[in-house]
């Protein structure tokens, strides 16, 4: 395991992170994932990958616990985002956060998406990054790897 200090990685704009945030660079264990330190407000994947790191994958917890609803047409009167789903970006509705959730009832699906990565035979970034509020709100978890 290695410990990242995010405020450590300098960015090509020679701006650093500002917080005490780390992430961790391991081999992951389920109970793991689904506990994590929830990182608020900012993402630090930008940091990552500036910082060399190579992404793996972002997955949205709003789509997992299905809150985009099917009858959220394109011709909806509602504001599109563009959401990033285990098939691609999609064009989603924008929907109210749900607050803070709990990853247990979402456990299967959430494994599925990382037994494709093979997240416990290789050393992972793991981060899950949440903001509630509008008109931005997320609740994502993003997966990066070592560049070697």
């Amino acid at each position: 395991m290695k410990l990242i200090k995010l405020k450590e990685i300098i960015r090509k704009d020679n701006r650093t992170w500002d917080g005490k945030e780390t992430v961790e660079l391991k081999k992951w264990t389920l109970d793991e994932i689904l506990n994590l330190t929830i990182i608020e407000g900012a993402t630090p994947a930008y940091v990552l990958d500036e910082a060399g790191f190579i992404f793996e994958e972002k997955i949205d917890v709003k789509e997992l616990f299905g809150d985009y609803l099917e009858k959220d047409t394109s011709s909806s009167n509602r504001v599109n985002i563009v959401s990033i789903t285990p098939d691609g970006a999609q064009s989603r509705p924008w929907t109210s956060s749900k607050g803070k959730r709990d990853l247990k009832p979402i456990k299967e699906k959430l494994e599925k998406i990382l037994d494709k990565l093979d997240y416990q035979n290789r050393e992972l970034i793991i981060f899950r990054t949440f903001k509630g509020g509008y008109p931005t709100n997320w609740d994502s978890i993003g997966i990066f790897s070592r560049n070697n």
